[in-house]
């Protein structure tokens, strides 16, 4: 199912090519994530933020005069690194700290209004995020307290990917035929990420763990063809 799901995404990015008869831009994007927005599924839990990281490839693509400005499409495919949250508790001399990380390849899909100012171009954009997990969430974890203290990791299997969406605005300079610039967004993901685990009887189960929700800060670079 899953492969199912990541084969119609990149297929209806990759159609929105389709469409592009104006303004036409590939390039590369990097940054961080403030996880600031990622809650876990504990009652009581005290979220806290972790810094994570994304970096990947979109194309920019103006579709229609619309006012002053250019409606365009811009498909993104990136890698999100360090999504996840921190937990700290205490009570007593007693403290203790979990921390979830899990990495994810990304596919947006944003519709932006590009509004000239000057040789400046401002991009507000929003859309919908697909979020497949790489690899495993990983859980780290540490105590002390009374004379003692723990620690240790773990690790579990994700059982489905993530929907969700991307809205912001960006900042470009044209400078010749390359486009440099950056923008500032919230993701958001609608479902919660589901671990696979077993019950107490050792049977397979899927767990709700935590949902997804930072906040991206990117430097963006691009070559304009046309």
């Amino acid at each position: 199912m899953k492969k199912v799901v990541v084969l119609a995404a990149m297929a209806a990015v990759f159609a929105s090519l389709s469409f592009a008869e104006m303004s036409m831009e590939l390039g590369v994007k990097g940054g961080i994530l403030l996880n600031a927005g990622t809650k876990l599924d504990y009652s009581g839990a005290d979220s806290k933020m972790t810094v994570g990281g994304d970096v990947g490839i979109f194309g920019h693509f103006g579709v229609a005069d619309i006012g002053p400005g250019t409606l365009s499409l811009q498909p993104e495919l990136f890698f999100s690194l360090a999504n996840g949250t921190k937990w700290k508790a205490s009570e007593g001399e007693y403290e203790a700290e979990v921390k979830y990380k899990y990495n994810s390849f990304d596919i947006a899909l944003l519709i932006g209004y590009d509004i000239p100012v000057g040789k400046l171009s401002i991009r507000p954009f929003l859309g919908p995020k697909l979020g497949i997990p790489l690899g495993k969430i990983k859980e780290d974890y540490k105590s002390k307290g009374y004379g003692e203290s723990y620690s240790g990791s773990s690790e579990a299997d994700i059982a489905a990917a993530t929907f969700g969406m991307d809205f912001g605005c960006g900042i470009v300079v044209p400078l010749g035929k390359f486009v440099l610039g950056g923008d500032i967004r919230y993701g958001i993901d609608f479902n919660k990420l589901k671990i696979k685990t077993k019950d107490k009887n050792d049977k397979d189960k899927n767990v709700d763990i935590l949902r997804r929700g930072a906040l991206g800060i990117n430097i963006t670079a691009a070559y304009k063809f046309k």
